[in-house]
């Protein structure tokens, strides 16, 4: 799937897998520091991973989270294993107008589906140079400090902080640290800090329009994020 909304950039980014060893040893770098209550596995779409087992096999024996989620848009959902289905403790499926899932009804019980017709504006292309405008935006930020991430052997404080440099043309992992390099101390640090990422002078944070979910053709996938991040958020 190709939808707009998506504020993971999936269908701008380059195909790529986590390796499901790389991913296990990160994990359990990041368990010796910190505790969730619930891990959860995104992507663009995880279950495209050919290895997916393997993924979950590598959270679930990190001891990071108590819980494990996928998210998904269901359309590979029916095809899953026993052993995803045994790792998984829970599935949450985001249906899109249109796209058609199922999944066996023996796991029902681990099923949620969240209904999604219509998105917000979450990021721009260009630049906010306005200061005061990236502030006010970073206070009240809806999307700071709810999820943590790790992609690509970095961790971020903000899961769009990890994709945005991607795709504006900055260092990719400006506003993560290298797992391999992080202490507890710099973990904390990092979480605390209360200056604005470099990503933030390209988010809407949390504050941008809604519009209707449509997929885009990938080469014209990025169009409508040309306008200034101004001109996306809510009046």
């Amino acid at each position: 799937l190709r939808c707009r909304g998506c504020n993971h950039l999936a269908p701008a980014m380059p195909r790529a897998f986590v390796d499901p060893a790389e991913l296990a040893a990160d994990l359990a770098l990041l368990a010796s520091m910190i505790h969730v209550p619930r891990l959860r596995i995104s992507g663009g779409e995880p279950l495209l991973h050919p290895a997916i087992d393997r993924v979950l096999e590598a959270a679930r024996s990190s001891g990071l989270g108590d819980e494990l989620e996928i998210v998904t848009n269901g359309k590979l959902l029916a095809q899953m294993s026993p052993a995803f289905w045994a790792l998984a403790d829970f599935v949450t499926v985001t249906a899109y107008p249109g796209v058609e899932f199922s999944w066996p009804k023996e796991y029902e019980a681990k099923v949620q589906v969240v209904q999604r017709a219509a998105f917000n504006e979450s990021f721009s292309m260009r630049k906010n140079v306005d200061e005061d405008l990236v502030k006010s935006l970073w206070e009240g930020c809806s999307v700071r400090n709810v999820a943590f991430g790790l992609v690509s052997r970095h961790f971020y404080k903000c899961m769009r902080s990890a994709y945005l440099p991607r795709a504006v043309g900055l260092k990719p992992t400006v506003d993560g640290i290298a797992v391999e390099a992080l202490t507890e101390k710099a973990l904390v640090a990092r979480i605390r800090d209360t200056q604005p990422l470099e990503a933030c002078r390209y988010c809407t944070a949390g504050s941008g329009r809604e519009f209707a979910h449509e997929e885009l053709p990938e080469e014209r996938w990025l169009e409508p994020q040309q306008r200034p991040v101004s001109e996306l958020l809510r009046r």
